[in-house]
């Protein structure tokens, strides 16, 4: 964003989704209220009893599951990146045509996505997990 303002192609560098903070990927991503509530929401349906932490926090959390190799830490990953996908498609969503999805849309939108992508294997994971 930085680069952005000193280049004059922006001129604000507020969060257009919250106008209560810089706009930055630890704050889109995971700070503000609506995407730490949907990470939240993902770490509670994969039963991981932890609190969603920062950006930088839950990527180094990611390095260290993606090297465990069990089933529910590849699911995690795909939620992960399916997570910031979709925040970054409603905060455009906001921005171009002034609509937010609420946290429980976007994770339907995440689980379909994250269950469309997934081997028989992973899918029946999360068939368990959702009962």
């Amino acid at each position: 964003m930085d680069t952005l303002l000193n280049w004059r192609i922006v001129t604000y560098d507020g969060c257009m989704m919250c106008d209560s903070g810089f706009e930055s990927v630890e704050h889109l991503l995971f700070e503000r209220g609506l995407s730490s509530e949907v990470w939240q929401k993902v770490l509670n349906f994969l039963h991981f009893p932890r609190s969603a932490a920062g950006f930088t926090a839950e990527v180094q959390w990611m390095i260290k599951s993606s090297k465990r190799g069990k089933s529910i830490h590849k699911l995690l990953l795909m939620f992960f990146a399916e997570s910031v996908y979709s925040l970054w498609l409603n905060r455009n969503s906001k921005v171009f045509n002034q609509h937010c999805k609420t946290a429980t849309e976007l994770f339907r939108e995440i689980q379909f996505r994250v269950a469309s992508r997934a081997s028989n294997e992973l899918s029946s994971i999360m068939l368990d997990l959702s009962r």
